[in-house]
Order: C-alpha cells, then structure tokens, then sequence
C-alpha cells in the first residue's frame, strides 16, 4: 500500500508514468532513435509532397499515423507537429494563406528537396 501523497512510477509501453496515486497517472515521453524519427518524417512528407516539395501538415500527420500507429510528437519531446517540424534541422515550415480570408495552413519540405 502506498501512502497519501506519494508518487507512484510505472511503465507503460514507451512510456513511464509517475503521479500520486489516485490522481491517474501524469505521462512523461522517453525519447527514441533520431534515425527512428528520420525515417519516419522522410517518408511522411515525400509521400504527402507536391511537385515542389511542399506536404500540407495535416497529411504528414495522416502518413504519420499510417506509418507508425504509436506515433506521438511528445516522444521526441514536442507537443505538436509543428513544433517537431520547425525544431528539426532537415526541415523547412512555413504558414500559408491560402487567400479570401481564410485561416492559415501550414505546410513543410524537406531542405534537400529545395
């Protein structure tokens, strides 16, 4: 039995765990490979790319979900694509009008495909 207060830590999957008991655990990400993450960006946004290298962001994310089930951004310690994209060196991301008002959308490549 673990007293009131206490943190409790767990394993789930490639993920820890740690919170007070009671409460339901806070989830904190462990980093993977950066050739585990490579692969799997070159191949979303190839995929999702027009003929001058540019992927709308929410398709990379489908070809994310597609290739790897588990993929979360928080793995890699970001809590959003965006945020992963813009941090990574081989990556170029832009935010785009697409005219008449509407919101803006965001868009990457890759820096080789320039």
């Amino acid at each position: 039995m673990v007293a009131a207060g206490v943190s409790q830590q767990t394993n789930i999957g490639p993920y820890s765990s740690i919170g007070p008991v009671g409460n339901g655990p806070l989830l904190f990400c462990l980093p993977r490979s950066d050739a585990e993450l490579a692969k799997l960006l070159s191949e979303a946004v190839e995929t999702s790319a027009d003929d001058d290298g540019w992927a709308h962001l929410g398709a990379v994310g489908s070809n994310l979900s597609r290739l790897a089930f588990d993929f979360d951004t928080c793995t890699w310690g970001y809590s959003k694509l965006t945020e992963l994209l813009r941090a990574h060196p081989g990556y170029d991301v832009e935010s785009r009008s697409p005219g008449d008002g509407k919101q803006k959308v965001s868009v990457v490549r890759s820096k080789s495909s320039k």
